[in-house]
């Protein structure tokens, strides 16, 4: 694969902790969402091409507030 940006739900734990982190350290840039930000700042932890925006993702509202925070931009890619 290319280097992607990818999305990831549910990357704050179990096999979406996993993938997130084998996807970031294989040289692609991974956000991931999720309600518990202990638990995807751990994910995250150490890895610099891992971020995360924390918002529920059954609710309309909380995922329209934190788009920006999930669109490409100028410089996301290392």
């Amino acid at each position: 694969m290319n280097q992607k940006i990818i999305l990831l739900t549910g990357g704050g734990s179990g096999i979406g902790q996993v993938t997130a982190q084998t996807l970031a350290r294989d040289g692609h840039h991974v956000i991931i969402v999720g309600r518990n930000e202990d638990a995807l700042a751990a994910t995250a932890q150490g890895i610099d091409s891992l971020e995360y925006v924390v918002a529920d993702i059954t609710n309309s509202a909380d995922i329209a507030a934190r788009r920006p925070a999930t669109e490409v931009r100028p410089g996301r890619l290392p």
